[in-house]
């Protein structure tokens, strides 16, 4: 009788593990590496709705964005919670932690949106030694949430390069040692001449399915 009892445990046993697999290579196929089609929310700051959608008219017009949707949320306006201690900058990671909460994504198996926060002001994080150190943008990796602002890029036709390597990063994308990629690091030097698109590795993550 024993025999029979630990016969049917292992056939139980068996049974669960083969049902498994199915389950997790689902998951993987649904990994936002797998998914090339993408929708972007264009969350504006301190600025009019009439300038966020300007913005989303502007993105339109570059490679990525013309076989995307692009929508525009309400503006939201930022207190002085958002400030540096000498209230000259606002500081880039409490805008996206707020972001993050307030403006979410939705995944599915053929989807994947992509919030990106437009902002004139100056933005700044804790870097090169510096505990304020003013960027042109700041995306959190993997997590489907950037933040771009408009006040330290100088060229305004490099606006679509910054907008387009921190979507990179919001997208799961490192810094890449490619010197003409999209993504190399700018070590607070940006430098956006001979940049105008991701290298073919990573353009491999960010556009599986090698769609134009």
């Amino acid at each position: 009788m024993k025999k029979i009892i630990l016969f049917l445990l292992v056939l139980i046993a068996f049974s669960c593990t083969k049902q498994t697999a199915p389950d997790k290579q689902q998951e993987e196929e649904i990994n936002p590496f797998h998914t090339p089609y993408k929708q972007y929310v264009i969350q504006p700051y301190n600025m009019s709705i009439e300038e966020g959608n300007k913005f989303e008219k502007y993105l339109r017009t570059i490679g990525p964005f013309e076989w995307s949707d692009i929508s525009v949320v309400y503006p939201k306006k930022l207190d002085d919670s958002f400030d540096n201690p000498n209230h000259t900058r606002f500081q880039a990671q409490k805008i996206l932690n707020w972001q993050k909460k307030n403006c979410s994504y939705k995944e599915t198996c053929d989807s994947i949106i992509i919030v990106i926060g437009y902002i004139h002001d100056d933005i700044s994080i804790p870097l090169h030694g510096k505990s304020d150190w003013g960027i042109q943008g700041l995306g959190s990796i993997g997590k489907y949430q950037c933040l771009v602002s408009d006040f330290r890029i100088k060229n305004k036709n490099d606006l679509w390069k910054v907008t387009l390597h921190e979507i990179g990063h919001a997208y799961g994308l490192n810094h890449c040692p490619n010197n003409s990629c999209i993504m190399q690091d700018c070590k607070g030097k940006p430098n956006w001449k001979n940049k105008k698109w991701f290298c073919n590795h990573c353009d491999s993550i960010w556009n599986p399915a090698g769609l134009d």
